[in-house]
């Protein structure tokens, strides 16, 4: 345990617990400075960087190749691919071994929440440090109102390797800046492939009821699972839960199958790759984009009906997780096409 307070560290522009540095006053300040910053949408266009997805999948058995191409993506947003390192001309990542959480190097947990969810945060720090030790590393993003308020962070400043980070909802376009629209954890994703080479994603709903990880990890090093690796299916389609505009820009490959599981994502495990770059480009596009992440305004929570009804398309919208159970989906499909065996979900938590 530290009984450090968490200050504003200026070079880094991230909260850190340890010894404050400035007042509590001169911090907050500064915070609220911070969080003048807009989008920074550039005004000119890379010609050479694809924005439109376009992904070939062979079908061995049938001899057939199947183009999947999306409608293109404004040009614009190649500022922000290159901001995250995600354009299509950055060096592929050098393969590395991704260690467990549990360790002093092994892979760190992110979560995010604003003041209304602080309960739950509560808790997944809890269980986290229960079940991984206190030595674990996590980073907690701010959606809004917890930074301000000073009892909390002093709670919160009192435990270990916790990181509380302000969470700049500015660098999304307006339209799409509301919580439930979801684009923040997109671009939260893409944040933390710029900085960690490995890391866990969690809501603040997830309770782990084992810290053994080792064969996860294995297998995601080995190259058996992917590198973007979901912890469990929703037992309902894509198609039912995602709008058909959405589809428009990242096309479903789903072959001979009516429809495809939808994966939850709460909980996903990320090892940077070339793999993981790929996915997070397109599912950042599409965060940054209003006609792919909410095309229209449905019903987020996805009714009963869906397991059994014959309407194939948005019964409800499921915005991030739509969108990346699609990207994964035809990326396994398009690696099974040539000829090697990868899974993209394993029962985790």
């Amino acid at each position: 345990m530290s009984l450090g307070l968490v200050y504003f560290e200026p070079r880094t522009r991230r909260w850190l617990v340890g010894h404050a540095r400035k007042t509590l006053r001169e911090t907050w300040g500064f915070a609220r400075a911070d969080r003048r910053s807009e989008c920074e949408i550039g005004n000119s266009c890379d010609e050479s960087e694809p924005m439109a997805y376009n992904i070939k999948i062979y079908n061995n058995a049938s001899n057939t190749i199947h183009n999947l191409r999306g409608k293109k993506f404004d040009c614009r947003l190649t500022s922000i691919l290159k901001k995250f390192q995600l354009t299509s001309q950055e060096e592929k990542p050098l393969d590395f071994i991704a260690e467990p959480p549990g360790s002093s190097v092994g892979t760190i947990f992110i979560t995010a929440a604003n003041l209304n969810f602080v309960p739950s945060l509560r808790a997944v720090i809890a269980n986290i440090k229960r079940a991984f030790g206190v030595k674990q590393k996590i980073v907690a993003y701010d959606l809004g109102g917890i930074l301000r308020n000073k009892v909390i962070m002093r709670e919160l400043g009192q435990i270990c390797n916790l990181e509380i980070r302000e969470f700049n909802i500015k660098q999304l376009p307006k339209n799409v800046r509301g919580m439930k629209t979801f684009s923040w954890k997109l671009l939260l994703f893409a944040q933390a492939y710029l900085e960690f080479d490995s890391f866990i994603y969690c809501d603040t709903s997830v309770h782990f009821t084992s810290n053994d990880f080792r064969e996860h990890f294995n297998l995601i090093n080995s190259g058996k699972v992917s590198p973007f690796l979901f912890g469990l299916g929703t037992y309902h389609g894509i198609k039912h839960a995602t709008l058909q505009e959405t589809f428009k820009y990242i096309s479903l490959f789903n072959g001979k199958h009516f429809d495809i599981e939808m994966q939850e994502a709460n909980f996903i495990i990320v090892k940077r790759s070339e793999f993981t770059r790929e996915i997070l480009k397109w599912a950042l596009l599409c965060a940054f984009t209003l006609d792919c992440i909410e095309p229209r305004k449905v019903p987020w929570d996805c009714p009963e009906e869906i397991f059994y009804s014959n309407r194939v398309y948005g019964l409800c919208h499921r915005m991030d997780q739509s969108v990346l159970s699609t990207l994964i989906y035809n990326a396994e499909e398009e690696i099974v096409g040539k000829g090697i065996t990868i899974f993209f979900i394993l029962v985790i938590v």
